[in-house]
Formats: C-alpha cells, structure tokens, sequence
C-alpha cells in the first residue's frame, strides 16, 4: 500500500497481508527498505535543523551502546530495522553538530520485534544554542552569532589555536551627531578547530582566518533580517540568528 500526503514524497505502509501455507518474514520497497519484519523492529522517523528550519539531510542516526546506524536521505528521512526489543537511546551525527560543537540530544525509543517505531530527531533549539555558545555576551535585537571550524588545506584536518578576527562597523549616537565605531572581534580556535564570533550586528561583517604567519583566509558577508549576501556576489535567505562560516588555511 502506498500512502500518500500533501507535500510529502510517496510512502510505502503494510496495512496487512494474508499468508497460506507459510509465514511472512518480511517485506521491502524495491530499493530495499525493510516495511514489516516479523524478526526485526523498524525504526523510522526524520531529522531536523530546528536553527534553519529545515530538514537535516544525511545524517547519521544510530543507537546509542550498539552498532545499528543507517544514513538519513537528504530530506532527512530514515528507516532500519533491527532485530532488538526493549528501551534504547537514539541520536544522530552531522557536520552541523561539529560546527556548533554540540551534542545531539538522545531520546528513548521502544522497539518491539515485529512492530514499527517512528521518532522524531532535532538540533537543539536555537535560542538554547545561543546561550550556550554565547553565555556571557547576549545578544540584542538583530545581532548574529557566528561560528565554524578551521580546517587545514590539503589534510582537511582541524587547527587548533587558530585565529579568526572579525571587523565591522557600527554608527550610533543622537541625531546630529552620530558616529561611527569600528569593532574587531578575535577568536582562538579550540581543540577540535571550532571558533565562535559573538554579537555580529546587521550590515558588513569582514571575516579573516590564519594560522602560524600563513596567508589568511578571508570572507566578507553581508547580515540583513531575511538573509546574508555573500560576498556581495550571492544572496541565501535565512532567517535564523546562527551563521556557520567554515574556512580552509594554508601553513
């Protein structure tokens, strides 16, 4: 049977079967999905950015204490099936998750062999990043958070201790007298190569990566309400308060 919503791609669901003369073990799409085991429970269920309000495409979701995994399709979907029954934890991996240097939260799942479980897995909410990775400096109305992870060219191993500068500029005072103020912001990269720039304002924001005396990598980003101009060249809406910037440096 084949289920069908609004929006949502097609969905094979075993709403029965009849069997003669045998038993039914199990039952697959033709690209290998187990729908039914009758030796096996089936996990299901989807991934979420809940920072960009998206699907988190091709992650990586795993019992926790075993070796049953199975790779999300980009719209963050998946399904497995193991031949468990009890209570277990299940999280999930991704690049995301490293670049915000969080842990996935674990959520407890019942699995029956026989039968199918649906859970539904998500980055922590934004508003709870933020105070994670910036939990001395608050932000004000339209500031941005940025982070990432600085990897070396070629190896594309983290740095640890490299340095990510950012400027920008900023006017304020009473009408007839404003004035401008230029702000630098430097941030070491940690252990795992991961840095984080706190209270980016709207508007310009120049961004500068470099390790040991090497040519700097360098970014210059844009923030609007509604989204980012990168480089002055592209436009990507996004609504979120978490950007990610990632670079690539040359000893």
């Amino acid at each position: 049977v084949v289920y069908r919503d609004t929006g949502r791609m097609p969905e094979p669901r075993v709403l029965g079967f009849r069997q003669r003369g045998g038993q039914v073990l199990s039952i697959s799409t033709t690209r290998g999905t187990v729908v039914y085991s009758a030796r096996q429970a089936i996990l299901e269920g989807a991934v979420y950015d809940s920072t960009r309000g998206s699907a988190l495409g091709r992650a990586t979701v795993f019992l926790v204490g075993t070796t049953d995994s199975v790779r999300a399709d980009e719209q963050g979907a998946f399904s497995f099936a193991v031949p468990r029954d009890g209570t277990y934890g299940v999280s999930f991996r991704h690049p995301r998750l490293d670049s915000l240097g969080v842990v996935a939260p674990t959520t407890d799942v019942v699995l029956r062999v026989g039968s199918r479980s649906t859970v539904s897995l998500a980055v922590p909410p934004e508003a709870r990043l933020i105070q994670s990775l910036c939990p001395d400096e608050p932000l004000r109305t339209g500031e941005r958070v940025i982070v990432g992870v600085v990897r070396e060219h070629g190896s594309g191993r983290p740095v640890p201790g490299a340095r990510v500068e950012s400027h920008w500029q900023t006017v304020g005072g009473a009408r007839g007298a404003l004035q401008s103020v230029e702000s630098l912001v430097r941030s070491v990269a940690d252990s795992a190569g991961r840095y984080v720039i706190c209270r980016a304002p709207l508007g310009l924001v120049r961004l500068r990566a470099s390790i040991d005396g090497g040519p700097p990598a360098e970014a210059v980003y844009r923030f609007a309400e509604e989204g980012v101009w990168l480089n002055d060249d592209r436009y990507r809406s996004f609504a979120g308060r978490i950007w990610t910037v990632d670079f690539t440096v040359r000893r």
